[in-house]
């Protein structure tokens, strides 16, 4: 993936792509870019990238697959106990 019209590179973090950025990977990008955004979602302790996702997801063009994506970014922050609850009891 490359930036069209910004001053970072895909290896900078993602904090520092902007929503721009951020936008372009969704859209352009592949797994290996949505997985950079997502660990520096799951990271973010400022709020910076969650705000640059969430405000990506809400424009991106591919609309057909953005429920997915946006639930994917929520439960990258869910606490524990709510993935066991969404994934249904542990048995053993």
């Amino acid at each position: 993936m490359t930036f069209r019209n910004l001053n970072v590179t895909p290896d900078e973090p993602v904090s520092r792509w902007g929503f721009e950025g951020v936008l372009a990977a969704f859209e352009r990008g592949d797994l290996e870019d949505w997985h950079h955004v997502y660990l520096a979602y799951r990271d973010d302790t400022t709020g910076e990238v969650r705000a640059f996702v969430n405000e990506a997801l809400d424009v991106m063009s591919h609309g057909d697959i953005r429920p997915e994506l946006a639930e994917v970014f929520r439960l990258a922050v869910a606490p524990f106990d709510e993935h066991l609850t969404l994934s249904g009891s542990m048995s053993g």
